[in-house]
């Protein structure tokens, strides 16, 4: 496949074949590739359509590789579907629907709607009808939903904010197979879902709520957009939603509805410990050319605009690099202004002063600028970090909990599982009316008691391990 793209590359760069152009000075794309996937992206024009055909052919010549049409589609935008088709027959391809599906992606559809979801949640449902759930223990449900139902939407969850009407469905799904199996019977859910997913710590199950993994996922984004300077998605966005006169750290054009946008506004609303996600990655100098000097978070706990706006409102070049402004070729700190006007006021002398002060402590250095991840655990960012901090934030820990044991094999998960549920009033009351139920019928003559505390061992291994044991208040009698 790098051949082909070298094909693209040259055609393009002969101006043989017109790619899209992206305004802002942004790149040109003329193809994109995956695996054994080819999009082609350019000007429609019947050249362009000719031109691609010639490639395809030379390529077939060239590598003995030859491009199955009989799986291709042609897309048009803005273009009238009998022009479409006709372009079509010209490559010998099918003509395609604008709504189509990429690497598993609806491309062109509005993921706010509740509609576009549905595939996912069909994946999931039709998993739960192939799995044998009512001869399923409790901990065998627990241990699937971990391993297997939550990593079901994690790629559409990774791209897009899903909607709260397709999370709580999908909960609800998740919270029936848990506690009633395969669903034939309605069971009662005996623990609050928000108990079920504390972490095993704070004893509850450990399952993670979808809303707190989609959001995790989606902030990995801003993570991405700082690191990967020179990748081709960050040159593409930069030129569709940049403006000279927008000064944020993370560029979005309100005006285009984009699920780049929807990500901004979560990351804009969306506070951990009082932070936005952005705040929570500081730049590290090298030789500053990649870190803005007044739009990022380099020095201090936030950008230099808003520790000195007057400054800020005086500079010419807004979107400027520390290696703008501060010169290397001196040990000693010199800058390089570039005003509108000088500064003239006392506020505005004094906050350059103060400014100045601050960043004669800096020196550029040899080597690329980087990033640093302000959370918790290690310097670099992790989804898994971000869940910890939303678990700290959500999660209200209680004084009394249920501590599980990690020397209890999986094969008796059900058994813990069983006791965990006991914490609850409502479960213990309605378990002692069964057992009374299923005594007094078996013929037993004597009160049953309740859960009493021994510290001797018992025989049964659960019991044991939990110092708990089912006492008669009077000694059973079988039976005549």
């Amino acid at each position: 496949m790098e051949a082909f793209a070298g094909m693209f590359r040259k055609a393009t760069f002969l101006n043989l074949f017109k790619g899209v152009k992206l305004p802002n000075g942004g790149p040109s794309l003329s193809h994109l590739l995956y695996a054994d996937d080819a999009l082609v992206l350019g000007d429609w024009s019947l050249d362009n359509v000719k031109t691609v055909n010639r490639l395809f052919t030379v390529f077939n010549i060239c590598s003995g590789l030859k491009i199955n049409f009989s799986k291709s589609n042609l897309f048009g935008l803005g273009v009238v579907n009998k022009e479409v088709e006709a372009m079509a027959k010209v490559l010998g391809c099918k003509m395609g629907n604008t709504l189509f599906v990429y690497l598993g992606v609806k491309v062109g559809a509005n993921m706010n709607r509740i509609s576009n979801w549905d595939p996912v949640v069909q994946v999931v449902r039709n998993r739960l009808s192939k799995w044998k759930a009512s001869v399923l223990s409790i901990g065998g449900r627990a241990t699937l939903i971990k391993s297997v139902l939550e990593s079901i939407p994690t790629y559409y969850f990774s791209l897009f904010k899903a909607p709260a009407k397709v999370i709580a469905n999908l909960e609800s799904m998740i919270k029936n197979f848990l506690w009633e199996g395969d669903g034939t019977n309605k069971k009662i859910h005996w623990v609050a879902w928000l108990d079920v997913t504390r972490p095993k710590k704070q004893g509850g199950l450990g399952l993670p709520r979808l809303e707190w993994c989609n959001k995790s996922l989606l902030s990995k984004w801003i993570w991405r957009y700082r690191e990967e300077r020179n990748a081709l998605w960050r040159s593409v966005l930069e030129a569709i939603h940049g403006s000279s006169r927008q000064w944020e750290a993370i560029p979005s054009n309100a005006r285009l509805a984009s699920n780049w946008n929807s990500l901004v506004r979560l990351e804009k609303q969306w506070k951990l410990g009082g932070q936005r996600i952005s705040e929570r990655i500081k730049g590290v100098i090298g030789d500053g050319k990649d870190v803005r000097f007044w739009l990022d978070i380099w020095v201090g706990l936030e950008p230099l605009k808003n520790t000195f706006p007057l400054l800020f409102m005086l500079e010419s070049e807004k979107k400027c690099r520390v290696a703008d402004r501060i010169l290397a070729s001196t040990d000693r700190g010199q800058f390089c202004w570039k005003w509108k006007r000088m500064p003239r006021t006392a506020e505005e002398v004094q906050q350059l002063v103060d400014c100045c002060r601050i960043l004669n402590q800096i020196r550029l250095r040899a080597g690329r600028d980087s990033w640093l991840w302000l959370g918790h655990g290690s310097d670099t960012f992790s989804v898994a970090a971000v869940k910890k901090i939303v678990i700290q934030e959500e999660v209200q820990p209680t004084e009394v909990f249920f501590k599980w044991c990690k020397w209890v094999p999986r094969w008796r998960s059900k058994d813990e599982i069983f006791w965990w549920k006991s914490k609850d009033a409502v479960f213990v009351e309605s378990l002692r009316r069964r057992w009374t139920t299923f005594l007094q019928n078996a013929g037993w003559r004597g009160k049953f008691g309740t859960l009493f505390r021994i510290g001797g061992k018992s025989l049964l291994y659960t019991l044991s391990r939990f110092g708990t044991y089912w006492l008669f208040t009077s000694t059973p009698k079988f039976p005549e």
